[in-house]
């Protein structure tokens, strides 16, 4: 025999009570954990933006060429403010984008810094 607890979805009032709990226990207001979660849900790369930078930079790592353990990096990091449009991003291998970190370069930047 299972025993199942259905648990009711909570309430928007709910929600909204934990959040200002959560808040105040880290010391900041409603609002501003409201955009730190917002902030936080949007560091997910939607579908049509990471094949449009796959393509663009030809399913390889810009910096070496690789083209097995691709990830999707951003050029201006998104810790510190970057967005997650094609522009401010860029195909790296881990080994590439792990000894990048959150340091702000791109295979552009380091050609010309070469020049």
């Amino acid at each position: 025999m299972v025993i199942v607890f259905y648990r009711p979805p909570k309430s928007w009032e709910e929600i909204e009570a934990e959040d200002r709990e959560k808040a105040a226990s880290q010391g900041i207001t409603y609002t501003a954990w409201v955009e730190k979660r917002a902030k936080k849900k949007a560091r997910v790369i939607p579908k049509e933006i990471r094949r449009e930078v796959l393509a663009r930079d030809n399913h390889q790592c810009v910096r070496c060429g690789a083209k097995k353990d691709l990830t999707l990096d951003h050029i201006f990091p998104f810790s510190k403010g970057g967005s997650n449009t094609p522009e401010n991003l860029q195909v790296l291998c881990k080994a590439c984008n792990f000894s990048k970190g959150n340091s702000v370069t791109s295979k552009k930047a380091e050609t010309n810094k070469n020049e």
